[in-house]
Formats: C-alpha cells, sequence, structure tokens
C-alpha cells in the first residue's frame, strides 16, 4: 500500500513537470509572436508610404490632366461627310444630271428676291457651285454631287451639310434646304411642313462691264407699257407674273417692272440704251442682263428673254417667244415719275 502510494508521487511529480514545459512552451511561443508584431507594422506602414508616394507622383497626375484634354476637343472638329468615290470622274450612268447655270426660283416659294442665287452644275466632273448673279466670282457653298436610287445629294466641302433634290430635263426640285453662304433657303406651309423649290438650267448672259451711262436722246415714248404675256402660252401658271408692267422714262433713260396690282413692288430695274442695229436695249441692275427690243408707234416688240424678278419669261418649253408691250395711259408708279 505504501508502495502504490509512492508509485502515483513519481507520477504526480512528472505531470507537474510536463504541465510546466508545456507552460513553458506556450509562453515563449507568444513571446515570440509578440516581438515580430512590430516588425509587420513597420513593413505595413512602409508599403503604405510607397502607396502613398506613387499616387502623388506629378508623372501621374499630368498623365489624366493630357486625357482629359484629349477627351474634350477629341469631339471638336466636325466628321467628314461620305462623300462620292473620289475615283469615280463622273457620275453612274443612270443618272440624267444635266450640267450648266440653274437659276434657283425664290419666286415660286413665295420667298423674297433680295439677291438672284445661281447653281453650277458640273455633271461630268460630279461637282457644283454657288454663288449669286450679281457677283460671279462669289463662292457660297461648293463640293461634290452624289447620286443614288434616282436622287441627287449636294456635298458641301468642308462641313457636314447636305441637300438633296431629283432632276428632270431642265428642272431641279430640291427635297430638303439648300444651304447658301451662312444661310439657307427653306420654305414652310402654315402648318411647318417643307415646301419643294426648283431650280431651272438657262444660260447666263453676257456680263455688263458697267451699269453706269450717259443720258442720251431715246427716240421712243416714255410711260408704261403693258406687257402682252399671251403669246408664251403660260397665263394659267401660277408663277407667271400677272398684268406686268414696264415703265420706261426715256428722258432718265431707266425702266422698272412691277406688277399692275402691287406698283410699289419692284420686280427689276435699270437703264434703257440705244442699240447698234437701231433698236434699244434694258440693262438690269445688279446682273447686268440685257433685254432687246424694237420700239415703232408705243409699241415695244422683244427679240429676247425679258427677265422677271429671279427668273425670265418663256414658253413651256423653256424657249424664247416674240411678244409685244404696248404704251397704256397708267400712271407712273411712285418713284417713277
Amino acid at each position: 500500500m505504501k508502495l502504490l502510494k509512492g508509485k502515483h508521487k513519481w507520477l504526480f511529480i512528472i505531470l507537474l513537470v510536463l504541465m510546466h514545459l508545456i507552460t513553458f512552451a506556450i509562453i515563449a511561443i507568444v513571446a515570440k509572436g509578440s516581438k515580430k508584431a512590430p516588425e509587420s507594422t513597420a513593413e505595413t506602414q512602409a508599403a503604405s508610404a510607397v502607396l502613398t508616394e506613387t499616387a502623388q507622383k506629378p508623372e501621374t497626375s499630368a498623365v489624366l490632366t493630357e486625357t482629359a484634354q484629349m477627351t474634350e476637343t477629341s469631339v471638336a472638329p466636325e466628321t467628314e461627310p461620305t462623300l462620292p468615290d473620289e475615283t469615280l470622274p463622273t457620275l453612274p450612268p443612270e443618272a440624267a444630271l444635266l450640267s450648266g447655270t440653274y437659276l434657283i426660283a425664290t419666286k415660286d416659294t413665295g420667298g423674297p428676291v433680295v439677291r438672284i442665287p445661281i447653281l453650277e452644275i458640273d455633271a461630268e466632273n460630279a461637282s457644283f457651285r454657288l454663288y449669286t448673279l450679281s457677283d460671279r466670282e462669289s463662292d457660297k457653298g461648293h463640293g461634290r454631287i452624289g447620286y443614288a436610287d434616282g436622287l441627287y445629294t449636294l456635298f458641301f466641302d468642308g462641313s457636314e451639310r447636305t441637300t438633296e433634290f431629283s432632276a428632270e430635263g431642265r428642272i431641279l426640285t430640291f427635297l430638303s434646304k439648300l444651304y447658301f453662304g451662312i444661310a439657307a433657303y427653306t420654305y414652310m406651309d402654315e402648318q411647318g411642313n417643307f415646301l419643294p423649290f426648283t431650280a431651272e438650267l438657262f444660260d447666263l448672259p453676257p456680263v455688263q462691264e458697267s451699269t453706269a451711262h450717259e443720258i442720251c436722246e431715246l427716240t421712243l415714248d416714255s410711260g408704261v407699257y403693258a406687257v402682252d404675256i399671251s403669246p408664251l402660252g403660260i397665263e394659267n401658271v401660277s408663277s407667271a407674273p400677272k398684268d406686268l408692267r414696264l415703265y420706261i422714262d426715256a428722258a432718265e433713260n431707266t425702266f422698272l417692272l412691277y406688277e399692275k396690282a402691287d406698283p410699289s413692288e419692284i420686280k427689276n430695274s435699270g437703264f434703257v440704251v440705244p442699240a447698234e442695229n437701231g433698236g434699244f436695249e434694258l440693262v438690269f441692275d445688279k446682273t447686268g442682263f440685257v433685254t432687246p427690243f424694237e420700239w415703232k408707234d408705243g409699241v415695244i416688240s422683244f427679240t429676247n428673254f425679258l427677265y422677271y424678278g429671279s427668273s425670265y419669261l418663256k414658253n413651256e418649253n423653256y424657249e424664247f417667244v416674240p411678244h409685244t408691250a404696248v404704251l397704256t395711259e397708267e400712271e407712273a408708279p411712285a418713284g417713277g415719275a
């Protein structure tokens, strides 16, 4: 019994020693871990410092600023429109566009005639130019002409502007606004719907170098002449003049064109000069157009086109037809006497 108690005593001592060893081992491990903590904190602080320094570098900020400026300016330049193939010198064979100068009809659409716009088309090279008749060297827009599905498009150089139109013989019909310099021709009805308008092919007359003239004696009578357009067969055409009047002041060598219903709206003006063949000529202001005529016993006989507003008088086949103007007893319009 005493021996058993002795064995228990030794077992107890061995267990106690083991418990102390385990305790010391745990304390050592904990102490070792606590010593490495400051080192880890220092590494973390160093890494944080590196990140902060990198984020604050001027080079990074400069790159971001430059990128922002590029994004802002990249939308500023206009995108070039899709133009006809530059390698094609002509429009496709199915296109039937005629080359020449087209007089843009502003009167037919109700627009005021403040200038006479001209569209010059070179169908062979698929190009165009816009200018005013009073200044044929002016450039109110130019570019190339495209064609697709029976319609033509004016592509204006240097911009995204386009104008669509159709062509039938000598007549162009604009189906969208026509840009003209910094302005544009566009016409709307009362409901705000676009109204197509036209341009007509015609031969530009020679330009009168100067509208200045010396007063000379004219062997014709002054007064108001009633222009007869019945030989042209256009009395029922909406754009034809109604009761057109030509006032001539033989003493001042001047003339005015207007409609009887509104003498204050002058369609054209200019001066009258004697012609080399013994007849006379109306020389139109601003355009330099010339209309020759003969006079006898109060009757004027026109021998070429009479220009009216932004157009000229012709039959439905765009041909000149001789017609006359007869002296009346009507009073001269205000400012004409």
